[in-house]
């Protein structure tokens, strides 16, 4: 950003809202907040001001509202303005130093380190402060100190010791590279253009090193700790009057020019040197947006200047550097778009515009790249100052405290801005700066207070509501050094619901990318020290893997951690292992018994042991009954016939239990109960004979009737009838009873048939069966058997005219 020329206060009083009132063509008036906003002295030394950055996905607003008056807060205490921001500056001061962290918004404080000697301005206290107030991210401009013109190790160690200096205080950081990290001027990266050189296409010496001597070997030292970076600094920013289509001053750079930048910086990190867009964002340079003049307009958002990039890049006649890269890699050069916001600067912004502005600069995007594409914006700056003693330019602390809640909470609600950094932290008088939240001496000014909850997002749902193990656990583990800040990993940087539970997403600590797991089961991280966060991300884990169970513990050479369905292992020489439970097993089939239930399955591969689970109906819940079975079988004695039981049957190994069989029924019963038993009977021959049995049990019954122990056809009832009973029907009658289980034998009843003797008038006698023949002379007997009488038989009645006769087995 550029210096403001003193010689121009009419010019500032505009750009500050106040009076006169001109009217100016939108593009001069991209110039103006660059000449009033850009050089600022940091601790006594010329610095260039810089911006901070932070990711948002998704958000509904900012749980923030409005913060009490000052009277309201110090009553009845205080009742001045100065006792109140006195009040506050004590609140302030008095906040312990405990560790915080934010979620995808931040800051920034000018230089990190000084330009002329290297000194490092990005301090460990003042990260400390920063996070303190609840700032997740901090931009950083990368720009090489005076007497170093590449990116050798001495200043790369500059920026080491002040990007570690944020990281281990748990802010996260991205960088800003632009034309103060490659020896060049205007003249140097504006060579070549296609708008005022008639058969150029923008590519020219300083693009070509600019990729390759400042974006990469940048990217290459930090790439570990560092996954966006800001392509150049208001390139549609410019300080001198129109004429002809010339612009000149600030960082202004042709659109021709400005697309081969990008295109030779996403060739040179992408694809020479193979960082994935997972891994490392570059995104365009925030445009700046204004509405100087009262003039609200898409060219005014920075939006016409991103669409004119995308015009030539794409126009083989103009430039065609985007059609380079989309024609061999199918990816325009830029994974991001940055915007930057500086509208009612002498007032109170208004939601509906601020969110207006986001969405032309987002237009210009998705007329060449589609609705449908993920590229975010990056907000890299956006803030009003305020007026003091020394400052006459502005809005007052109230001011500033209801545009940042408005700014914030439009923010919240665009689901395609990923970061948002508000400028700035602290006041600079030297460089005429009053953008902070705290002011020069450290007190906080009004907007402090909303600043933090706009900032904090640990523990947070987008409701405003805390999620207590989440919140605990941060702060019992060492809060943002260890644990970092949350961040977006596509479900928002907020608490969401997760499995059986809450999660949220954290990067930036000692631990590296992890979530926070809340439910029943507690509270655990899953991070990536070992990376098995990454491993869980990549495998579809919340699916194969299930929720945590607990942290990751040492365990053999390496370290465990549990989860639903398994465990994964770390060591340095298998890497990390999945290890699943066994698979469910197979054939369960269950068998009825006698207040018993037998059941029987197939072995499951790697299983060690196997859990038997009963429940009273189909689909369970399922209680176990036995566990740790080394066999295939099992029988359940605990149960009453009658009733049907339904189980399953789950295999286990060190990995823990596989999942639940296929379900088997069954309903134990006991064998029938005769309760009458068919009884025996003599009856004539010819004569009709019935024998009935009466059994009970709870299952249905079923009878099969024998007769001398073999089976009768089609005798299946609980009655026996016989009829025109004959001598070979005489015999053993018995039935068996049964269930789908048992059967139970009746007694034996016998039938005894007697049998039928005739006599002719001639005195022939016949009859039916194996019977003998006896005869007497009286009634009485006594009889004697006939030797060799059989049917029929002829008496000689001559011989003896009165005889008896009768049949015997």
């Amino acid at each position: 950003m550029t210096s403001f020329p003193s010689t121009c206060p009419s010019l500032m009083a505009r750009l500050l809202g106040a009076q006169p009132r001109v009217e100016y063509r939108p593009l001069l008036f991209s110039v103006f907040h660059s000449l009033f906003t850009r050089f600022a002295p940091a601790l006594g030394s010329p610095a260039k001001r810089r911006v901070g950055a932070r990711g948002l996905h998704n958000r509904s607003a900012c749980p923030v509202g409005r913060v009490p008056s000052p009277g309201a807060l110090a009553r009845p205490l205080f009742t001045t303005r100065s006792s109140r921001l006195t009040l506050l500056a004590l609140l302030f001061l008095a906040l312990p130093p405990t560790t915080r962290a934010a979620g995808p918004y931040g800051t920034d404080n000018g230089w990190a380190v000084d330009h002329s000697t290297g000194a490092i301005y990005l301090t460990s206290s003042l990260a400390a402060q920063m996070v303190q107030g609840e700032t997740g991210w901090l931009r950083v401009e990368m720009f090489l100190v005076n007497g170093h013109s590449t990116w050798d190790s001495t200043v790369l160690g500059y920026y080491d010791t002040a990007v570690s200096n944020a990281l281990n205080a748990g802010l996260q950081v991205m960088m800003l590279i632009d034309g103060g990290s490659w020896p060049g001027s205007q003249t140097d990266w504006c060579a070549n253009n296609q708008e005022h050189n008639s058969g150029q296409n923008g590519e020219n010496v300083y693009v070509e090193g600019f990729a390759t001597n400042a974006v990469l070997p940048i990217v290459q030292h930090f790439h570990n700790r560092v996954k966006y970076y800001e392509i150049w600094n208001e390139p549609n920013c410019w300080s001198s009057n129109y004429t002809g289509g010339y612009f000149y001053g600030c960082t202004y750079i042709y659109p021709s020019n400005y697309g081969w930048l990008l295109a030779r910086s996403w060739e040179a990190v992408h694809v020479a040197h193979g960082y994935s867009t997972n891994d490392i964002t570059l995104f365009s340079g925030g445009v700046f947006g204004h509405n100087i003049g009262g003039v609200q307009s898409y060219a005014n958002a920075g939006a016409q200047y991103l669409d004119d990039t995308y015009s030539t890049g794409t126009n083989l006649a103009k430039g065609a550097s985007f059609t380079l890269i989309k024609t061999n890699y199918n990816a325009y050069p830029l994974d991001g778009i940055g915007e930057h916001l500086y509208i009612y600067t002498g007032g109170t912004v208004v939601s509906n515009t601020f969110r207006q502005y986001e969405d032309w600069v987002h237009s210009a995007l998705t007329k060449y790249e589609g609705t449908s594409s993920p590229k975010k914006t990056f907000i890299t700056e956006f803030g009003w100052q305020t007026t003091n003693i020394s400052n006459g330019n502005g809005v007052s602390q109230n001011i500033q405290d209801t545009n940042l809640i408005t700014s914030f909470s439009a923010i919240n609600a665009t689901p395609y801005v990923r970061m948002a950094i508000w400028f700035q932290w602290k006041d600079n008088p030297a460089g005429s700066l009053w953008y902070g939240v705290i002011d020069s001496s450290g007190n906080p000014k009004l907007s402090y207070p909303d600043y933090q909850r706009c900032q904090r997002f640990e523990g947070i749902y987008s409701t405003g509501a805390t999620n207590s193990g989440i919140a605990n656990y941060f702060s019992s583990k060492g809060g943002a050094p260890i644990l970092g800040s949350p961040f977006d990993n596509g479900h928002g940087a907020w608490v969401y619901s997760w499995l059986n539970g809450y999660a949220q997403d954290c990067s930036g600590g000692a631990h590296a990318k992890l979530s926070l797991l809340n439910s029943t089961n507690g509270t655990f991280e899953l991070n990536n020290v070992h990376g098995l966060w990454s491993y869980y991300q990549t495998n579809n884990g919340a699916t194969a893997f299930g929720y945590v169970l607990d942290n990751e513990f040492s365990y053999g050479g390496g370290t465990r951690q549990d989860f639903q369905h398994g465990y994964l292992t770390w060591d340095s020489l298998n890497n990390i292992v999945w290890h699943p439970p066994p698979s469910a097993p197979t054939g369960l089939t269950a068998i009825p018994g006698n207040n018993k239930v037998s059941l029987h399955w197939n072995s499951a591969p790697t299983a060690t042991g196997y859990n038997v689970k009963r429940a009273a109906v189909t689909g369970g819940p399922y209680s176990a009954i036995a566990s740790g079975l080394a066999a295939t079988n099992y029988t359940d004695t605990g149960v009453l016939n009658g009733w049907t039981n339904y189980y399953v049957v789950s295999a286990t190994n060190s990995a823990g239990e596989g999942p639940n069989s296929p379900e088997a029924s069954a309903v134990p019963i006991g064998p029938p109960t005769i309760l009458a038993q068919p009884q025996s009977q003599i009856v004539n021959q010819g004569d009709s004979a019935t024998f009935t049995v009466t059994a009970s049990n709870t299952a249905p019954l079923s009878y099969q009737w024998q007769f001398n122990g073999s089976p009768i056809a089609n005798a299946t009832a609980t009655a026996l009838s016989l009829t025109n009973v004959q001598p070979s029907d005489a015999g053993g009658y018995a039935v068996v009873v049964s269930n789908y289980a048992y059967q139970t034998n009746s007694a034996t009843a016998t039938l005894s048939v007697r049998p039928l003797l005739t006599i002719s008038a001639d005195g022939v006698l016949t009859w039916i069966g194996n019977y003998t023949l006896q005869s007497a002379t009286n009634a009485p007997g006594p009889y004697l058997d006939l030797t060799n009488a059989v049917s029929p038989y002829t008496n000689d009645m001559s011989a003896q005219p009165q005889l008896f006769f009768r049949l015997r087995q």
